[in-house]
C-alpha cells in the first residue's frame, strides 16, 4: 500500500471546489493508494515518474516513488488548465 502526500496547490484547489466535486476527487486520489498504475492512469510523456488520472472534468497529476512506496499529488485542476 502506497502512502499519499499532498502538495499545497491541490489542497487549495480542493477547498475552492463544491463539496460534492471535492469528495469525488479525494476518493479517486485515495484509490491510488492500492494501485497507482491502474488502467485509468496514464504516464505523462517526457516526464519521469509523472502520471495523470481523470475525475470528471478534472485532472490529477502525481508522481510515483516506488522505492519509498509514496504517491505525491502535485496538481489538480480543470482539464483545460492543468497542463499550462
Amino acid at each position: 500500500m502506497y502512502e499519499l502526500k499532498w502538495g499545497d496547490q491541490p489542497r487549495k484547489f480542493l477547498k475552492s471546489l463544491p463539496k460534492d466535486e471535492a469528495v469525488k476527487i479525494i476518493k479517486r486520489v485515495e484509490s491510488l493508494r492500492e494501485n497507482p498504475r491502474n488502467e485509468n492512469v496514464i504516464k505523462m510523456k517526457g516526464k519521469d515518474n509523472e502520471y495523470r488520472a481523470r475525475q470528471g472534468n478534472y485532472r490529477i497529476r502525481f508522481w510515483i516513488v516506488d522505492e519509498a512506496l509514496v504517491v505525491i499529488v502535485i496538481d489538480i485542476d480543470h482539464r483545460k488548465d492543468v497542463y499550462k
